[in-house]
């Protein structure tokens, strides 16, 4: 609901910000009609599997369901755009989108910005954004013991639900600020860490959070078998959730 909100209330800002339909006569500010990201873009939207959209507020969100990402991609490949040959103007940009592919940056373009040319406002584009985070909106963490949980810690838990907008922002916090850990190591694992979304299918992590004051960096594994190492600070917000239920 408050990305609704907020994009009400930008799209109005940028509406007020937009240059008069006198300024596109200029040699500089060619219309290209009839073009969409698949034209722009072409192979480089093939495979992508991770996505990091930055809103104008700063807020970072970071979409890595393959289904839905597949879906968005094929959704928004096709959508009309009216571009301008102008690249000087960045202000109003609701949202600005990074799109990867086996960890690597393939495309990039905001609200107001596609493959170097000034974007034409397109309310289309900017609700498909909006509904793309609305629906991998994380709605709760639940985090279950596994054995070695149990015989490690000293009141073990069968599972934990977290709904509170804060407690979840500590979890999502742990992926957004890791650090890849390129060790080779095998880790096992003592606690299992589901989000669930509003629309979207659940993602499993396996997170290394021991009640042990000692140790002062937590781990996170994806499913992939990638393992990256959380802040200090963050571990410690982690083991006062987990382990003061």
């Amino acid at each position: 609901m408050r990305n609704c909100f907020k994009l009400l209330f930008l799209l109005i800002v940028l509406s007020g910000c937009t240059k008069p339909s006198t300024a596109i006569q200029d040699d500089n500010t060619v219309t290209l009609d009839n073009t969409t990201l698949e034209e722009q873009y072409g192979d480089l939207l093939n495979d992508i599997d991770y996505i990091k959209i930055r809103s104008a507020d700063g807020e970072l969100y970071e979409i890595r369901q393959p289904d839905i990402i597949k879906q968005w991609v094929q959704d928004v490949s096709t959508l009309p755009l009216a571009l301008y040959k102008e690249t000087d103007s960045t202000s109003g940009t609701l949202y600005s989108v990074n799109l990867y592919s086996a960890n690597e940056l393939n495309v990039q373009f905001s609200t107001n910005s596609v493959n170097g040319y000034h974007l034409k406002s397109n309310i289309e584009l900017a609700n498909a954004i909006n509904d793309l985070l609305i629906s991998t909106e994380i709605q709760s963490i639940i985090v279950k013991c596994t054995e070695v949980c149990n015989v490690l810690i000293d009141e073990p838990f069968p599972e934990l639900t977290f709904e509170d907008i804060d407690d979840i922002k500590v979890f999502e916090n742990a992926i957004r600020y890791g650090i890849i850990d390129t060790r080779e190591a095998q880790y096992a694992p003592l606690l299992i860490m589901k989000m669930t979304f509003k629309d979207a299918s659940p993602i499993e992590y396996l997170l290394n959070v021991p009640e042990d004051a000692n140790i002062k960096n937590g781990l996170l594994l994806t499913s992939d078998g990638e393992a990256y190492v959380i802040t200090e600070k963050i571990t410690n917000e982690l083991k006062l959730l987990i382990y003061s239920h």
